[in-house]
């Protein structure tokens, strides 16, 4: 072997590891955005969630009992709720789930999607003094609490699961 050929034979041995070493380290990289990511979404869907048991205790308050006069919820509905679940809603478009988190994207979603359709069926029943849309509200209020607990299931389960999550 001449002079010439050693560095050139030199450099195609190093030139394996040293790419699969970048490869490894670029890998290990996007894990870790992915981490970070899914991390950004828990704390995003924890904010969610505080938000959205604050509401709800707001309406127990209100709601003392098994019936509330519409004269006393549509109000709230018109000028808390809606806006407030129609801000969250936006919002959570703009969130950016991780494969991890999808189940947990879905269900806030639903969750959020069921309570516009609640209040929407409030109003309207109001509106047009149809009390089958106040059923509907009923209904779909039973349902949204259906897919929030099972949303906090899995925001409990996604805690426990993701790495180095708090």
């Amino acid at each position: 072997m001449n002079r010439a050929e050693h560095p050139a034979r030199l450099t195609s041995r190093l030139l394996f590891p040293l790419v699969a070493a970048l490869a490894l380290l670029s890998g290990c990289g996007d894990r870790d955005t992915e981490l970070q990511q899914t991390h950004a979404y828990m704390d995003s869907l924890r904010l969610y969630l505080g938000d959205l048991r604050l509401m709800d205790y707001d309406l127990r308050q209100i709601v003392e009992g098994d019936t509330v006069s519409a004269d006393l919820i549509i109000p709230v509905i018109a000028e808390t709720l809606r806006p407030k679940v129609e801000n969250l809603r936006r919002r959570a478009d703009g969130l950016q789930p991780t494969p991890q988190v999808l189940a947990a994207h879905a269900l806030l979603l639903d969750y959020l999607d069921v309570r516009l359709q609640a209040y929407d069926a409030a109003l309207q029943g109001q509106a047009e003094a149809r009390t089958e849309l106040f059923e509907m509200f009923a209904h779909k209020q039973m349902e949204a609490q259906d897919i929030g607990n099972d949303l906090e299931d899995e925001a409990q389960r996604l805690r426990t699961q993701i790495a180095d999550y708090r």
